[in-house]
């Protein structure tokens, strides 16, 4: 049995229920999405979970400008559902970065920039596949691979940052290790030029630091190997140039730290160098020993630094390895 249609006004009363129906449901995966980028506060710590949550700005919003796109669909022509949906979401990216002026984040251009390049690469692709909209085969191709290209170039920095964990990872019990490709991705300089020599037939692979005429001049390594709680010792490998000793203190902290950051809740030490090739050798035991009320936890292991003081601007040293044994 066929089934009968219905009444004209029914019918008419029936889409405008779906369409309704449609839009609050639309609406409330949008609200969902704001509220969950605006209250939910990510893990504080590590550099990859950082550049995680910046990248989330990116398919956020490019699905709050489809939906938008969905909702307005119904009552305009494509074109101006476009120029709609990316618009409302430029303006919901905005206020959204100003209410985070009142929170712990931080309001941030670079956010606004990634949540307009999202939405404009989604609707791209909605576009491009969508049959109702008369472009051509070719058209279609062209805006497809326009906003793959463009969604690749801004989620990049997530793809190196993970390849660069994977590459430190690969290389323990080296801590830090300069014959790899993104060694500088986890890497954070103060007050220094910081060269990495890879081609050097008289030295290994190592990092050329030198000093500016600043406060505190070093470089740190976050985000390191963890657990360190097989191990007996950290070796730390480097070379003193010019013609006097020079001062370079090592310092290490566990994830507890990040709660306290006193001075004497981590494990600090100075070395007085002569000019040449040095190898230090630091018994894990004394960073065991080294905060103040408490010891620290070689399993949760998270940033090492090497720095000095700010009275030799000029000076340089090469640090070649650091390793556990």
């Amino acid at each position: 049995m066929t089934r009968k249609p219905w009444p004209p006004a029914i019918s008419v009363v029936l889409e405008s229920f779906r369409q309704q129906q449609k839009a609050f449901v639309l609406t409330s995966c949008i609200a969902g999405l704001l509220l969950a980028l605006h209250f939910f506060h990510p893990p504080a710590g590590g550099l990859w979970t950082q550049v995680f949550f910046d990248s989330l700005h990116v398919p956020v919003f490019g699905l709050i400008a489809v939906f938008i796109f969905l909702i307005a669909d119904s009552r305009f022509v494509w074109v101006r559902s476009t120029v709609i949906a990316l618009a409302a979401t430029s303006s919901l990216g905005a206020l959204s970065e100003v209410a985070q002026i009142f929170t712990p984040r931080d309001a941030s251009w670079r956010d606004l920039a990634a949540d307009i390049v999202g939405a404009a690469c989604f609707l791209a692709i909605l576009l491009a596949t969508r049959r109702s909209i008369g472009f051509s085969r070719t058209q279609r191709m062209v805006l497809l691979a326009a906003a793959i290209s463009v969604l690749c170039w801004v989620l990049a920095p997530l793809g190196i940052a993970s390849a660069a964990y994977v590459e430190r990872f690969s290389q323990f019990p080296k801590i830090v290790s300069f014959d790899g490709r993104f060694g500088r991705v986890l890497t954070r300089v103060q007050n220094i030029d910081y060269q990495i020599i890879t081609r050097d037939q008289d030295a290994p692979p190592h990092a050329l630091i030198t000093l500016q005429d600043k406060p505190w001049p070093g470089v740190a390594f976050h985000d390191v190997w963890p657990d360190w709680s097989e191990f007996q010792t950290l070796i730390v490998e480097l070379g003193v140039d010019g013609d006097s000793p020079l001062q370079i203190s090592i310092r290490a902290h566990d994830e507890p730290h990040k709660f306290s950051k006193a001075f004497a809740d981590r494990f600090n030490r100075t070395y007085t160098l002569d000019p040449g090739d040095h190898t230090l050798s630091i018994p894990l035991t004394d960073l065991i020993d080294a905060p103040r009320g408490r010891v620290m936890d070689l399993s949760k292991m998270s940033e090492l630094i090497i720095f000095t003081d700010s009275t030799n601007p000029g000076r340089s040293f090469r640090l070649y390895e650091i390793r556990l044994e």
